[in-house]
């Protein structure tokens, strides 16, 4: 079952191992050009004014398949949670432009 990201993360500062693998376990993550993407887009996500000084990047793994980061969030989950939502989101909509596709990229 899953649970919202809100009872997930209640903790106003901790830890987080973030994963993600690709839609229908297909290996979208192939290209290096396209792993360039996905940590731009990530990265972009991490900068805005409020999230910057509240959600960190400690170390992360990109595979063709999947992902992982460990992040470090302060003041409230809900920082850790806007900024994947940016960069997920932001990612996708590049990938599908550059690709002339629609739909997922990603399982959660």
């Amino acid at each position: 079952m899953r649970y919202a990201r809100s009872i997930q993360l209640f903790s106003e500062e901790g830890y987080v191992h973030k994963y993600w693998k690709c839609h229908n376990s297909e290996y979208l993550l192939q290209s290096e050009k396209i792993k360039e993407l996905y940590m731009e887009c990530l990265m972009e996500g991490l900068v805005e004014e409020k999230i910057k000084l509240n959600v960190k990047l400690n170390c992360y793994n990109l595979m063709d398949n999947h992902s992982h980061a460990l992040l470090h969030y302060k003041n409230g989950s809900e920082n850790l949670s806007n900024s994947m939502r940016k960069s997920h989101t932001r990612f996708g909509r590049r990938y599908n432009d550059r690709k002339k596709r629609s739909g997922k990229f990603a399982n959660d």
